[in-house]
């Protein structure tokens, strides 16, 4: 949810030592976000998951199958849930 994503994004800039930069009267709605403020509410919410990194590090590599996983375990709470959400993934990030 927003307000979840809102928080893990201040969240990770406190952890930091750090206050977030305010993101103003963010929308409700993730379709009417900038690029900036989805970045930040993806980087906020990644970073708050614990094992993140190592996936990132793949990621920023160019590793898609890290791409998949990441989003099956920190997106997905059970990717298998519903049919065909694990051959869409891979088909996104390839």
């Amino acid at each position: 949810s927003v307000p979840v994503a809102q928080q893990a994004y201040k969240n990770a800039f406190r952890a930091a030592g750090a206050e977030a930069p305010s993101l103003g009267n963010i929308s409700s709605n993730p379709q009417q976000w900038s690029q900036d403020e989805s970045d930040a509410m993806f980087f906020g919410h990644i970073f708050s998951k614990k094992g993140s990194d190592a996936y990132m590090r793949k990621i920023g590599g160019g590793d898609t199958n890290a791409m998949v996983h990441a989003y099956e375990k920190f997106h997905h709470t059970d990717p298998n849930a519903q049919p065909g959400t694990n051959q869409r993934a891979i088909k996104a990030f390839q």
